[in-house]
Order: structure tokens, then sequence, then C-alpha cells
């Protein structure tokens, strides 16, 4: 057998490896050399046993997170949860023209060796830097643990075929007709599906009681991979006036509001302007949708303080109504009495230069699936969309 050419072999094993799936991780460090952060997947475990446990991970040659971390001596390992991309995203450097410190994308806490750790990670291991090595463009960095925070909830990030996935447990199924007529997976993006599902479910458990229903809950970005690799059936998705995109129906236009805690003065208020929220501070809600918003509601104003950011809707809301900021929401007209809640107030946004138009958008995956077209009907005819 004749071996392959220097270059066939590597597009071979890049395609190959692009095949393995992988957790994604963000490897931070601080110290003496100055704080940096780069997302990477390749990380491994090396061995548990030793004096104490190792894993290694490989970094490009030209991040800057390379020098500091020999600096440091020292690195922390976050693993990152399914909810997670925007990070993931931000600390690949996909999101340079939004935020000046991309540690600003999620909060932190210091673990032991004083390297920052992603305060809601999957799982976060503690590294002393036991020795390196560049091999090729990358360096392998091999780090003593020293400590390790795991959470008790939470499902892994995971990357394969240059696409985010996230882990589906694999169930005995008799055949595949009749898993795809007793189950429908449902996607719906943040802030929007306490209005629109629970009646929408109603009434398909109505006529459809044997039906399994499954709801899952993410940003655009996460909704958009599970309708790719068909892990979710159907997804009720925000657009930022860009089209009606995979198979899409335009359901209903989106308004801005601004989120405020119940006991604030400006609740007194029926409508806010970009000025008055400029005083107080900011509890954003970090998806890429939600960044972009952020950012036109204030292109003519000053940037608010950010207090606290989350890609987490209901830590948002949870943060809010203890009156740590404001937040910004796009919302359908059905949707705001869902937020008339004690310890809460939703008012509209007023006065907005070149406000963007936002739209609530119906995504299909299964185009001859019964639930999903049960569900696309019902969709329709609740926002008045004609059939086509």
């Amino acid at each position: 057998m004749i071996n392959a050419q220097p270059c066939e072999l590597r597009a071979r094993f890049i395609s190959g490896m692009g095949r393995a799936a992988c957790t994604v991780n963000i490897i931070s460090t601080d110290g003496p050399a100055g704080r940096a952060g780069v997302t990477v997947s390749a990380m491994s475990s090396v061995s548990a046993d030793g004096s104490k446990p190792t894993l290694l991970a490989c970094i490009h040659y030209q991040s800057p997170a390379v020098a500091k971390i020999i600096g440091n001596d020292c690195f922390c390992v976050n693993v990152l949860r399914d909810d997670q991309a925007y990070m993931s995203d931000v600390f690949a450097g996909r999101h340079k023209d939004m935020l000046d410190n991309k540690f600003d994308c999620a909060e932190w806490v210091d673990m032991p060796s004083g390297a920052p750790r992603v305060l809601d990670s999957l799982v976060s291991f503690d590294c002393q830097l036991a020795f390196s090595e560049r091999v090729g463009t990358h360096y392998v960095f091999f780090g003593a643990v020293n400590d390790v925070f795991i959470s008790e909830t939470g499902s892994p990030l995971i990357y394969t075929r240059s696409r985010y996935r996230a882990a589906t447990p694999i169930t005995k199924r008799t055949s595949p007709e009749e898993v795809d007529d007793a189950e429908l997976r449902i996607g719906c993006c943040h802030g929007v599906g306490a209005s629109i599902l629970p009646p929408l479910i109603e009434q398909l458990a109505e006529s459809r009681p044997e039906l399994a229903i499954t709801i899952v809950d993410g940003d655009e970005r996460r909704l958009e991979d599970d309708l790719a690799i068909g892990s979710i059936h159907v997804a009720l998705t925000r657009e930022l006036d860009r089209g009606t995109g995979r198979s899409g129906v335009r359901l209903a236009d989106l308004s801005l509001h601004a989120l405020i805690a119940a006991r604030h003065p400006l609740a007194n208020k029926p409508a806010l302007e970009a000025d008055d929220l400029v005083k107080i501070p900011m509890v954003a809600l970090t998806t890429p949708i939600d960044s972009v918003l952020m950012r036109s509601v204030f292109a003519a104003t000053a940037m608010p303080q950010i207090a606290c950011q989350s890609t987490n809707i209901e830590m948002v809301h949870n943060l809010v109504m203890r009156n740590a900021g404001f937040s910004i929401l796009a919302l359908p007209p059905n949707a705001i009495a869902a937020y008339r809640q004690v310890g809460l107030a939703c008012r509209p946004l007023v006065g907005i230069r070149n406000q963007p138009r936002v739209t609530l958008t119906l995504q299909s995956q299964s185009a001859k699936h019964g639930p999903t077209d049960e569900f696309d009907d019902l969709c329709r005819t609740s926002f008045g969309i004609d059939h086509m």
C-alpha cells in the first residue's frame, strides 16, 4: 500500500479528527504574567494515579495564553455546559466586535492556584503546570490537578464535524416509525417559551394524549445546531430581520421591553427610554442576539454599567427581581403577561433610533413528521398565519 502524500495525509487527518466528539473547554490562567483564556477541544486525562492526577491540553503556539500559562505556572480547564456555546465562541475570538474584554461573557471565581473558573461550568480542573512541550504548531501543557469543581447538574457541550452538539441519551427503540409518531422535541429560545408553549402543548395533549413532548430551551445558535443534527424536530427562534431561516414561518414581530424590579422607581413609568436606563446598572443576557439588541438600544447613548451577565434567562430574571439592575427582552405581544408577576415590571422601550426588527420564527426539521405538522398548524393558527 502506497503511503499518502503529506498534504493529503494532513487533510485526511483533519477530516478524521473532525469526526471525533470532544468536550469544549476554556483554558484560563491568571497571575504575575497576566490573565488569559482560550477555547480548546484538545483536552484529555493522562492519569488519575501518581502523586496527583494529571491531564493535558493543547494550545496553538501563537495564542497569547501560551506565554501567560508558562509565566503563571498554572491554568484551569473549564469544561463547558451545553448551554454555554456563546462563551466558547467568545474565547475562540468570534465576538471581538461585541466585547472589549472576553472575560465579561461569564462570571468567574478564583481557584486555589489563582486561575479563574467559570462560575457555572460543568467541571473545572485547577492545575499546576507540570511541564510543557511544543509539538508541531501546538504546545502540549501537562497539568497536575490540585482541585476539581463538579456541578451537580448539566450536560457537556460537544464539538464534532465543526458544530456544537449536545449529549443525548441513547435509548432502546422498537422501530423508527413508532418513535417518530410517539414523540415531539420542541426547541424554544430564551424569553418567549413560557407564554407561547403551554397553550399549544395543552391542545396537543388533548388531540394526542399518547405524544411524549420534550422541550429544549436555549439560545438561537444552540437550537440551529440541534435542528441541523435532528435532535429536535421544530424550534421557535428569534431572528434579526434576516428572512425566515431554515424552512421558517415568520409568526410575529417582537418588541423591545425593559425588565425592572417592581419596587424600582422606574416601574411607575408606563414606558421607558434608553436615557432612563443608562443611569442604573444592567443585568445582561449574553446570548448573541441579546448582545446585538443591547448595543442597538444604547447606540445613541452611553452604555450602561453591566453589573452582572449570564446566558441563563432565569438567573437574569431573579437578579432583576432582587433589584440588581434592569434587563432587555424582545417579546411577542402575548408574552408580556408572563412577566407580570410579583417582583417584576415589564415596560416597553420607546424612542430608540434604528430599532431592529426582531421576529419570532417557526423552523422545522422534520418535513413529513406527523407531530411536527400538527405543531406547525397550531402555531400558524395561534398567530393568525395563513396555511400554504
